[in-house]
């Protein structure tokens, strides 16, 4: 491997860091946060009498679906930020360091499926001891996020560049 693959071993291993960095960080913060979608807190909500009818039920599972609704709100956008980041770190990587001129080396290409490989199943089991085995479904969302995007922009796409 040449000093040119180092270097680009190098990038794509912070960047691959960077977006770990990213999905563990909002996975941690809700973790954190103790946000469970308890924003209502509907055991309060008791007896509410309309016309000597008892709506205390409905007015409890409108505080749910409201819980679930900012939730899946809050969710979301943590989700679209790891995505936007993801594009804005790895597309132009590809586009700026790997040309139809380069040619990668077997080794570098081997070495970079291995970082890749490590990078992810550190950022699942970080994620997993730092939030105690909670948040496991925006944890694996989070990750396969910016992993699809590094596997089918850079990993798969620079097959056609290695030399065997």
């Amino acid at each position: 491997m040449d000093r040119t693959g180092r270097i680009r071993t190098v990038v794509f291993a912070v960047i691959l860091l960077i977006l770990a960095f990213f999905a563990v960080g909002y996975v941690r913060e809700l973790y954190a946060s103790g946000f469970s979608g308890r924003i209502i807190n509907t055991e309060e909500i008791n007896e509410i009498n309309i016309d000597g009818s008892d709506f205390g039920w409905l007015f409890r599972l409108l505080g749910h679906g409201v819980n679930g609704l900012i939730s899946f709100v809050v969710y979301g956008v943590y989700a679209v930020i790891v995505l936007i980041v993801s594009l804005v770190l790895v597309i132009p990587f590809r586009l700026i360091v790997v040309r139809r001129s380069t040619v990668i080396s077997s080794e570098e290409r081997r070495l970079t499926k291995i970082i890749f490989g490590a990078v992810v199943g550190v950022s699942l089991l970080l994620g997993l001891i730092l939030t105690k085995g909670s948040c496991i479904a925006a944890l694996i969302f989070y990750t396969a996020i910016w992993a699809l995007i590094v596997l089918c922009v850079y990993i798969l796409t620079t097959k056609k560049n290695c030399c065997f």
